[in-house]
Parts: C-alpha cells; sequence; structure tokens
C-alpha cells in the first residue's frame, strides 16, 4: 500500500469558478485511482493558504510564518532563556534549534544566523549553564509582524 501526504495544487490565471472546476477535477482524479483523502484537512481554492505553519500569500508573492506559530516559538525561546536556575539537556537544545530550522526555511539567510546553535548543539557535553543562555539571549533579534 502506498501512502501520499499534503500535496498542493498551484494554477495561475484562473478565475474562481475556473480554480474550483479544478480542485472539483483533481478530487476526481484522485478517487478515480482509488486515493483516498479526509475531507476534513482539504483545503479549496485560495489566494492565501495556511500549509505546516506557513502562510502563503499568492498575491503578495510572500512565504510568512503564522502568527500562532510565531507565538508559540517566541514562548519557547523565552521559557529556554528563562530557565536560568535549571540545567538544560542536549535534547532541550536540539528540540529548539530543530524549531527554528524550520522556520529558518523561510528567512533570507535564517540558516547562517543558526551555524552559533548548530555549533552549541553539536559541541554540547551533557548540559547548558545559565551564562550560556545569557549569551544566546543577547544575541536574539526578532521582528514581528502583522498578521
Amino acid at each position: 500500500m502506498a501512502y501520499m501526504d499534503d500535496f498542493c495544487c498551484v494554477h495561475h490565471g484562473l478565475t474562481q469558478e475556473e480554480s474550483y472546476e479544478q480542485y472539483a477535477s483533481v478530487l476526481r482524479v484522485l478517487e478515480d485511482l482509488g486515493l483516498e483523502d479526509k475531507a476534513s484537512k482539504r483545503q479549496p481554492p485560495a489566494l492565501r493558504l495556511e500549509i505546516l505553519g506557513f502562510l502563503v500569500d499568492t498575491v503578495g508573492q510572500t512565504v510568512t510564518v503564522t502568527s500562532a506559530r510565531c507565538e508559540r516559538l517566541m514562548a519557547e525561546i523565552d521559557a529556554f532563556l528563562a530557565d536560568s536556575g535549571a540545567d538544560v539537556g542536549r535534547r532541550d537544545l536540539a528540540s529548539l534549534v530543530g524549531q527554528l530550522q524550520w522556520v529558518a526555511q523561510i528567512a533570507q539567510g535564517g540558516q547562517l544566523h543558526l551555524r552559533q546553535c548548530y555549533r552549541a548543539r553539536d559541541d554540547f557535553g551533557t548540559e547548558v549553564g545559565p551564562s550560556m543562555r545569557e549569551q544566546w539571549g543577547r544575541g536574539v533579534r526578532v521582528r514581528r509582524t502583522a498578521g
């Protein structure tokens, strides 16, 4: 048995009516091929679409992080930096770096800005001390936009 997960069809220059006709056509093809989808996960044609925590805007030609995902990430960063009295394990650091890496996909130079985080994760002994978190906290700059 084969599985397919999360796919997107993009059509340029179609009217709203034509877009919905294409959408229905894709659903018919999937059905004809015997592929089942979850109706609750379907997203009909739109100019703005949320995909895996990113907001894709076809009019503005932008991809941004959703407000909800941004708030969750900021809370994780704040919690990590505020945990100055507790020991943090390598797994905690790796988890935070992984979340930052996901968002860095759409940030210009995002991967480059994570270089120190990768180095800290890879050079990690068993714990991150408060002084390291304070040092990281001084270098953190976040720009939030309305969205």
